[in-house]
């Protein structure tokens, strides 16, 4: 079960985000944030790629209840999934900065939307309309350069 907690607005006016914290139970990572713009209501739109939490990506509409005293955000729902699916990416130890560099520009140019994190540690979207399939192939053309490359449909 995955529960948010909103923090105060960190901007103003009609691009205001507000970041959220996803608990993520049973898990080696206790949680992560995430920036969210408030579309009304319950509905937020994700605004950076999740790279522990497996309910939402980038871009995704969801739906949040939140608790009038603690301000708590509960994750009830993906109400428009926009990824065909992602993966997550470790280059090996041996890779270099330019060759990550190299293959990472080819996988954006692709179509994929990519995050970084701890420097070879990658999260990378795939957003329709994106076929997922040229991704893959890229990911595969260079699996000598990569730890792992795990892909989670959408």
């Amino acid at each position: 079960m995955l529960s948010m907690a909103i923090d105060p607005i960190v901007s103003t006016g009609p691009s205001a985000l507000v970041k959220v914290h996803v608990t993520i139970v049973d898990d080696v990572i206790a949680g992560e944030s995430l920036w969210a713009l408030p579309l009304g209501g319950a509905q937020y739109v994700i605004k950076n790629v999740p790279f522990a939490a497996d309910c939402c990506t980038f871009g995704d509409v969801v739906e949040c209840v939140q608790d009038p005293v603690t301000r708590e955000l509960e994750f009830v729902a993906v109400v428009d999934s926009v990824a065909t699916g992602y993966w997550k990416i470790l280059f090996a130890e041996t890779a270099s900065e330019d060759q990550r560099t190299s293959i990472l520009e080819e996988l954006e140019a692709a179509g994929g939307n990519m995050e970084e994190a701890q420097g070879a540690f990658f999260v990378m979207a795939s957003l329709r309309p994106t076929d997922p399939g040229p991704l893959t192939a890229i990911l595969l053309s260079h699996r000598a350069t990569l730890w792992f490359a795990d892909l989670f449909p959408g």
